[in-house]
């Protein structure tokens, strides 16, 4: 019942509460299509325009440097059909979150059993059902839903993988078996093929346990006599028995090491001639982007580095990571990241912490965690080994290295903390057993700790939830008109909740303030424009022709040339000027061009095609806003052409072009000029001069 919670409320939220689970392609939703591809025609570099500035130029092709295995897996389906090229992002990655509450299941069952084989009571059921939907929908699992691409795609099936190896490694220490093991080390390799930051996080703890019958191996070559001491019976305790088979079990855990590394290397060979690094000094970033360069240059081209652990373990822990406001959903990210030191990061965004977001499997995970100390310390005679909690020792060991690489990242966002989950899952499920095991000795207590960890499991629900929406509502809405449509929401739960007194809303009368924190809105002017901050910048919500959007109904010519360029607005002074324009293409298809006239030089910007008829009218949105920096064409709703706009030169006109260029004088059809209103903001405007008033 746990899992079959998660996946709805996952469902609505990877397809942004539509259940269109097959949407159209957007940047970075069809990489792993494309790289798939690129196998079947028997290489890996993919094309460079739709990698972007997220690809790596090695000589003359470009290589992701995401891992193989989501791509390996989208094979079936694209030997079928070329439709659902880049829409296969959200289905992606809801299997790989089932996959992952699949193993979490399986973990918490195999962690009850070395506590506990009391019959399951009902209440211990329904508490236990409670903590998968804590450990799914609760935690940073969700994030990763709320704007599918393949940086979440990669994260959750990595995780997915990691913590299936861990469930067959914790298989195998309870009960040692070549196919256990085996399944661990699949797992394992999949997890590195698709994350190595994750992925060797299982293959670490592979590794201790080969060496440790490696080393039980020689020991009984070079004395085959010798009584176990001290030693052995602790690595006994923890699942690493010395005896007959430990020959067998390190060769076979050294394969499950080996094989992967050398597939891992040999990929990374064949894209980047490097083994085990990722050459980002050739990624396209570097070229536009001057924090991602400094941060490139002064970590020696890794982006790893011991020197950003302090500043990431603080940012990833601190409890004050959360900021209160008095909109929906009431919950918002804090300011951005301060770096401590001489530090440079490749990106900053807005992000919380696994102790503000998961309380309550943060106290679990601290109970476990001390739990599997003591055990792992206790007398190895008086802990039977196959029902000993140390047999968590090193799952545990692995799942901490699988968050070695966030915590030592010259990036910080929120999506990374989904790699902090192994450690934080697998300790919360043991010290869930461990509270489970101890239970009924004072009813009192027992009702006041289940009480406040309740308590702790609905706020980190309703946190993410939250987070959540923001992100995907505000921060990397689908549209302008979705994001609205959040601040329409935000706006009625106010008044019908608290009245007329509405907060996080500021006015400024001539230019927009610095950006505030997410979701927090500004007027602009007499509601010249609404705007929403999404930590980063101002995104539009409304904007009239007083910020530079006409809304138009535009009447195409019955006759046109192929080489015009007919002028939509146009910013100017002198000879200078930004122009937007429609340039036809063929008898039945339009293109809308941006033409940037600077003393330097001209520089051209076109969209794609939108099919339109000669004589035809249509509706729609032309943008030249130099309070946000932004040109746009909307049709339908749909931003159909968007770039940066850069300068004000002058004032803006409709259908003419007072500067000299490669552009008609007039529109040769006709252009009128619709009614443009802002009734959002004026509602919120209203209620603001209420409240001053009240």
């Amino acid at each position: 019942m746990g899992g079959l919670i998660n996946m709805i409320v996952f469902a609505w939220m990877v397809t942004n509460g539509t259940w269109n689970f097959l949407p159209q392609p957007s940047f970075a939703t069809g990489f792993y299509d494309a790289q798939a591809r690129a196998l079947l025609a028997g290489h890996w570099w993919m094309s460079a325009k739709l990698l972007s500035v997220e690809g790596i130029r090695i000589g003359r092709h470009s290589y992701m440097y995401f891992g193989p295995v989501p791509a390996i897996l989208r094979i079936p389906v694209l030997l079928v059909t070329h439709r659902l090229d880049g829409r296969l992002t959200p289905i992606s990655i809801l299997i790989a979150l089932a996959v992952a509450l699949i193993f979490l299941s399986r973990l918490a069952w195999r962690v009850r059993s070395l506590f506990t084989d009391k019959v399951v009571t009902r209440a211990e059921a329904l508490a236990t059902m409670g903590v998968i939907v804590i450990l799914g929908v609760g935690s940073a699992f969700l994030f990763q839903a709320s704007s599918p691409a393949v940086y979440e795609e990669a994260e959750v099936w990595s995780l997915a993988f990691a913590l299936g190896a861990f469930d067959f490694l914790l298989a195998f220490l309870m009960r040692p078996t070549r196919g256990s093991v085996l399944l661990a080390g699949l797992s394992a390799t999949l997890a590195l093929l698709t994350r190595a930051a994750v992925g060797i996080g299982p293959i670490a703890a592979l590794a201790i346990l080969a060496c440790f019958h490696l080393f039980f191996a020689v020991r009984r070559r070079t004395a085959p006599s010798a009584l176990p001491g001290r030693l052995e019976r602790r690595l006994a305790l923890i699942g690493a028995p010395a005896d007959r088979g430990s020959q067998t079990r390190a060769a076979t855990l050294w394969s499950c090491v080996l094989v992967p590394l050398a597939l891992y290397a040999a990929v990374n060979e064949e894209r980047f001639h490097t083994l085990f690094s990722i050459p980002y000094k050739d990624q396209g970033t570097v070229n536009i982007d001057p924090a991602y360069r400094a941060a490139v240059a002064h970590s020696g081209g890794s982006l790893q580095g011991a020197k950003f652990f302090l500043t990431d373990l603080v940012t990833y822990f601190r409890p004050d990571a959360l900021h209160f406001i008095g909109l929906f959903p009431w919950i918002d990210f804090t300011a951005l990241p301060t770096p401590s030191g001489h530090l440079y990061y490749a990106g900053l965004k807005s992000t919380s912490s696994v102790s503000a977001t998961m309380p309550a499997l943060v106290v679990l995970a601290l109970v476990g965690l001390v739990a599997v100390a003591r055990a792992s310390f206790a007398p190895s005679s008086a802990i039977h080994q196959s029902v000993s909690p140390a047999l968590l020792v090193v799952p545990i060991i692995g799942a901490a290295i699988c968050s070695l690489g966030v915590l030592t990242f010259a990036a910080l966002a929120e999506r990374q903390i989904v790699d902090l989950l192994p450690i934080i899952d697998l300790g919360a499920l043991t010290g869930f057993y461990v509270l489970v095991s101890r239970a009924r000795r004072s009813r009192v207590f027992d009702l006041s700790l289940a009480g406040g960890l309740a308590v702790l499991a609905l706020f980190g629900l309703w946190t993410n939830m939250a987070l959540s929406l923001i992100n995907q509502r505000v921060i990397n809405p689908s549209s302008m008109e979705q994001q609205k449509q959040f601040v329409v929401l935000e706006e009625r739960l106010n008044n019908d909740l608290f009245g007329d007194h509405p907060s996080d809303v500021v006015r400024s009368p001539k230019r927009l303030p610095p950006p505030g924190l997410p979701a927090s809105l500004v007027i602009l002017g007499n509601c010249a424009g609404l705007y929403q901050s999404s930590g980063m910048a101002w995104e539009p919500i409304e904007q009239s022709e007083s910020t530079g959007s006409y809304n138009l109904l535009v009447t195409l010519p019955l006759l046109w040339r192929d080489d015009q360029y007919w002028p939509l607005l146009v910013n100017a002074r002198g000879r200078q000027g930004d122009l937007l324009t429609m340039h036809p293409v063929g008898k039945d298809r339009v293109e809308f061009a941006y033409l940037l006239q600077l003393d330097m030089g001209m520089y051209w910007y076109t969209s794609s095609p939108e099919a339109m008829q000669p004589g035809h009218s249509y509706k729609l949105t032309a943008v030249l806003d130099p309070n946000v920096g932004q040109m746009a064409v909307r049709m339908g709703g749909t931003t159909v052409f968007q770039l940066p706009f850069y300068d004000k030169f002058g004032s803006t006109v409709v259908g003419h072009s007072p500067v000299p260029g490669p552009v008609t004088a007039t529109f040769p059809g006709s252009i009128r000029v619709l009614p443009n209103s802002t009734p959002v903001c004026s509602r919120i405007l209203h209620q603001l001069d209420m409240a001053a008033k009240g």
